[in-house]
């Protein structure tokens, strides 16, 4: 088996449709709208990006602008009507639930650097 680094979708796509590249790898959201939108490709599996912990997708916005409160209820408000998941439903995206909206919930852990565990970096 072959690996190709491709970083622009159009390629992507290309490739694939070209018979050049048989499957693609990455974010699930984009690969489920093409197989709802075009008919050329079909979402064969997903795998959670913070495997095995579960990395959520975020919305940003400037900090101490107010926003983030309102967003998170205005898409709990969706949540809870069921406006959500129809919008889900409806591309392909139901595996991307999340059950509630949260500011600033606790990420994925940060790595430890080689550099601050490794001795043998020392300046000593």
């Amino acid at each position: 088996m072959d690996y190709q680094y491709i970083d622009d979708a159009a390629a992507q796509d290309l490739a694939i449709q070209s018979g050049r590249a048989d499957a693609t790898f990455g974010p699930n959201a984009s690969a489920a709208y093409k197989a709802a939108t075009n008919g050329q490709t079909k979402l064969v599996g997903i795998v959670n990006g913070g495997w095995p912990l579960t990395a959520n997708i975020a919305v940003g916005t400037k900090k101490d602008n107010g926003l983030a409160a309102a967003y998170a209820e205005a898409l709990n408000g969706v949540i809870a009507n069921g406006k959500y998941a129809q919008v889900l439903a409806r591309w392909g995206l139901s595996a991307e639930k999340v059950d509630k909206s949260l500011v600033n919930p606790p990420g994925l852990p940060k790595p430890r650097s080689s550099r601050s565990t490794d001795s043998r970096l020392s300046n000593k």
